[in-house]
């Protein structure tokens, strides 16, 4: 199974899996051989990349694929938590420690995967995946940096709600330009920290720290952050942490922030290391997370074209790739199997939708 831009449809590809509208109506179902003249159709719905069984996805690693699992396991139960409160106003947030304990088991079950980031998510349901993602990115990254117990419960807690200020604000994802941003939108923008911590404020089966992963995660450690400027003394590890995977998360998927592809994303987090995000944090990010997905069709420095296989554990820059096609863009007639960690001299220069 592999990822395409729908744009990229060939035709005669097997869809992977089910494809839903922003209503969540199936539109199409897994095992439908896909026709070139559904291609407007798709991006009409909003649409964009689908996924492929196919010649080229033999041998593609499935099981890293984290994201997907606990967003299939977990966001319909936290959509309906959110959706009922801001209906009702009665507050069953607590129902959401189930699903941080499901997040919990399903990274702890694999300890020594790296966080294959998907690239499809609707603009629908940005808010409940993004927040599922982030906190799924930093159970894995607080495991790894040696937390646990009630720390490792605080920080699911914290990340999993730590942009529930944003479902009671007037603004949402793609209301604005990205380069032009008037004082409004960004005040809008900056205030669901605070509207997220009031709203949970007074909760007492939520952590002290959870509450403060809400409030402080878009603190910075150079105190160009918010809302409060907090020095680097002042941020816990849970803020750390959660302010690391949620700037990545929303870079991939253009959540509130311009959009880059995963490499690009991932360059941008290594760079900010020790500068405004934690440097320890960010080297855990680095052996955490995986630059070029499983399934992504890379570019060599060799001009050879191929397709990511599987990753090597803490060397994300690094996987194991197929040989598709050779510098002139022939095919070769027999795959050649590449592990990146054995042979330093092929690096990826660029990754194609």
């Amino acid at each position: 199974m592999r990822r395409i831009s729908v744009e990229n449809i060939k035709g005669k590809e097997i869809l992977a899996r089910d494809v839903y509208d922003d209503m969540g109506t199936i539109l199409m179902v897994a095992g439908t051989k896909i026709k070139k003249k559904y291609i407007q159709r798709l991006l009409a719905l909003g649409v964009k990349n689908i996924y492929v069984e196919d010649e080229l996805a033999i041998g593609v690693y499935e099981e890293g694929d984290m994201e997907n699992q606990i967003k299939e396991q977990c966001q319909e139960i936290m959509q309906d938590v959110l959706e009922h409160y801001l209906t009702t106003g009665y507050n069953e947030l607590d129902r959401l420690q189930r699903v941080s304990q499901e997040v919990i088991l399903n990274v702890m079950e694999k300890p020594q995967v790296m966080y294959n980031i998907a690239g499809v998510r609707r603009k629908s349901e940005s808010m409940y995946s993004h927040s599922l993602s982030v906190c799924a990115m930093s159970v894995m990254l607080a495991l790894r940096y040696g937390l646990s117990g009630k720390k490792l419960e605080n920080i699911a807690m914290g990340s999993l709600l730590h942009d529930v200020g944003f479902s009671v604000l007037s603004i949402h994802n793609g209301d604005f330009s990205y380069n032009m941003l008037s004082n409004k939108e960004l005040h809008d923008i900056k205030m669901h920290v605070i509207t997220g911590f009031e709203l949970v404020e007074k909760e007492t089966w939520l952590s002290k720290e959870a509450k403060e992963i809400i409030l402080s995660h878009h603190e910075r450690l150079d105190q160009s952050g918010y809302p409060r400027r907090l020095s680097s003394k002042k941020q816990g590890i849970g803020v750390r942490i959660v302010a690391v995977c949620d700037e990545f998360d929303r870079m991939v998927y253009g959540y509130f922030t311009k959009q880059f592809k995963v490499p690009e994303a991932f360059e941008r987090i290594m760079s900010q290391g020790g500068k405004t995000l934690d440097e320890k944090v960010v080297k855990t990010f680095y052996e955490s997370v995986a630059a070029y997905p499983n399934g992504s069709i890379v570019v060599t420095n060799t001009g050879e074209m191929g397709i990511v296989l599987r990753q090597n554990y803490k060397l994300p820059m690094h996987p194991v790739i197929r040989l598709l096609r050779d510098a002139h863009g022939k095919k070769y007639k027999n795959w050649v199997e590449k592990d990146m960690s054995k042979d330093v001299s092929i690096l990826i220069n660029d990754i194609i939708d």
